[in-house]
């Protein structure tokens, strides 16, 4: 049929011998089109279906396909108008035991993008989703392993002068959680990690601010099979740095600490212990010219002390010393002072038996 501003036309079809049918549909006017067809397919097992509606301002796209000898079903579906498009897909494979389903929509100001497989063979199940808008992305997955007990799942979140990223994943193979966070801000950034594993068992986790005048700085690590605690910490400002470590070390009896704070106040403090009674100490002011040390070791049957203090301000120089073993005391003192034109010095030496 033709008339003057449209065309409509119609076919069918009927083989009876090879089991096809067909049938198609059209309609065209001025401003728009309508086409359907549709076959069925029995000797193959095949269904097969479109749709397509096209107007001035928007196309509507349909497919739908069914095989029934490997255990197809695909399906379709656009929409796409002036100011936006929508796409769904679905695909269900019994063979291989799969579904995937994806859907997109567009619009002016944003995008928002899903897909979802589901693998019944592998024992895989993944999703994604992502919104994407003029001033920042989402975007989401989730992947589920169950043959190897592996579960991820990420997030993003994107602004134009910000980032926020965030991952998970645990592994029930390994034993092991991950997960990392991360926000970039204009003025600063944030970050973020953590492990634990369970066969090894040691736990891992960092920490990081970064400001436009500082930075903080975190880790953190414990390990059960070797007994080993180490934890550091910094913090940089415009004028100072503060720096401090820690380990504890159970299989080799260790234990150490340094702490050092520099720059503002021009002072440094360091503290060191080595296998536990052992122990040394530093300690420097810069602006006052003072230095003192002191140094310790206790062991079963001795103590041992040693100290030394460095003044420029007062000009003084002290030192003491003792050493103990079960039954006898040494105990020394050394003083220099210098007054103006003035030495003193003291010198004592007591045993105690």
């Amino acid at each position: 049929m033709n008339l003057e501003r449209g065309v409509v036309r119609q076919s069918h079809k009927v083989s009876l011998e090879r089991g096809v049918v067909r049938q198609s549909h059209k309609v065209s006017l001025e401003r728009g089109v309508v086409r359907q067809s549709h076959e069925v397919s029995l000797e193959r097992g095949v269904v097969r279906q479109s749709h397509k509606v096209s107007l001035e301002r928007g196309v509507v796209r349909q497919s739908h396909k069914v095989n029934l000898e490997r255990g197809v079903v695909r399906q379709s579906h656009k929409v796409n108008l002036e100011r936006g498009v929508v796409r769904q897909s679905h695909e269900v494979s019994l063979e291989r035991g799969v579904v995937r389903q994806s859907h997109e929509v567009s619009l002016e100001r944003g995008v928002v993008r899903q897909s979802h497989k589901v693998s019944l063979e592998r024992g895989v199940v993944r999703e994604s989703h992502e919104v994407s808008l003029e001033r920042g992305v989402v975007r989401d997955s989730h992947t589920v392993n169950l043959e190897r007990g592996v579960v991820r799942q990420s997030h993003k979140v994107s602004f134009e002068g910000r980032l926020v990223r965030q991952s998970h994943e645990v592994s029930l193979e390994r034993g092991v959680v991950r997960q990392s966070h991360k926000v970039n801000l204009e003025r600063g950034v944030v970050r973020q990690s953590h492990k634990v594993s369970l066969e090894r068992g040691v736990v891992r986790q960092s920490h990081k601010v970064s400001l436009e005048r500082g930075v903080v700085r975190q880790c953190h690590k414990v390990s059960l099979e070797r007994g080993v605690v180490r934890q550091s910490h910094k913090v940089s400002l415009e004028r100072g740095e503060v720096r401090q470590s820690h380990e504890v070390s159970l299989e080799r009896g260790l234990l150490r600490e340094t702490h050092e704070v520099s720059r503002e106040t021009g002072e440094v403090r360091e503290t060191h212990s080595h296998d536990g009674p052992s122990d040394t100490g530093f300690f420097m002011n810069l602006e006052r010219g003072l230095v003192r040390e002191s140094h310790e070791v206790n062991l079963d049957r001795e103590v041992m002390r040693q100290s030394h203090k460095v003044s420029l301000e007062r000009s003084e120089v002290r030192q003491s010393h003792k050493f103990s073993l079960e039954r006898i005391v040494v105990r020394q003192s050394h003083k220099v002072s210098f007054e103006g034109r003035l030495v003193r010095q003291s010198h004592k030496i007591s045993l105690i038996n």
